[in-house]
């Protein structure tokens, strides 16, 4: 139970929370700078239509989107 008179933490969601461990690890991890990350939730249409024209890696979904390919 969480006490109403306590400050409450505004924490990012989980899924930013887990692309940022994984941009992080990226910088160690070559593997890794392949991975395109998709939140179709806020990426709505978006999102289906790069699904359903094959997914082809786009720089804006990379986990670090600046980051050059491995």
């Amino acid at each position: 139970m969480v006490d109403a008179a306590l400050p409450q933490i505004r924490r990012p969601p989980l899924d930013d929370a887990a692309r940022g461990l994984f941009a992080g690890a990226s910088r160690r991890v070559r593997a890794l700078r392949t991975i395109v990350w998709v939140k179709p939730g806020s990426e709505g249409d978006r999102a289906r239509a790069w699904l359903c024209g094959g997914a082809p890696p786009e720089a804006a979904y990379r986990l670090r989107p600046g980051a050059p390919r491995a």
